[in-house]
């Protein structure tokens, strides 16, 4: 589960896509495309438990435009 939250003095986060779900090289990769006037926050869950980077989750955000991929990698 995803939620992503807009920051004060902007517009919230919409997705312009749905999430894609790929599985490569022994990895699940979800990726994330929304839009917003400022940087969105986001948190990443596994049921109730908030999910960190760490040994078994990379997150990445990049930016072009108002527009931002978000990368959740998941080594299996």
């Amino acid at each position: 589960m995803l939620y992503f939250v807009g920051l004060k003095g902007g517009s919230g986060p919409t997705f312009i896509q749905k999430p894609t779900i790929a599985q490569k090289n022994g990895t699940i990769v979800i990726t994330t495309i929304c839009q917003s006037t400022s940087k969105p926050q986001l948190d990443w869950f596994n049921g109730d438990t908030s999910i960190s980077q760490g040994s078994k989750y990379q997150i990445s955000t990049t930016m072009a435009g108002d527009k931002y991929t978000t990368v959740l990698t998941i080594l299996v």
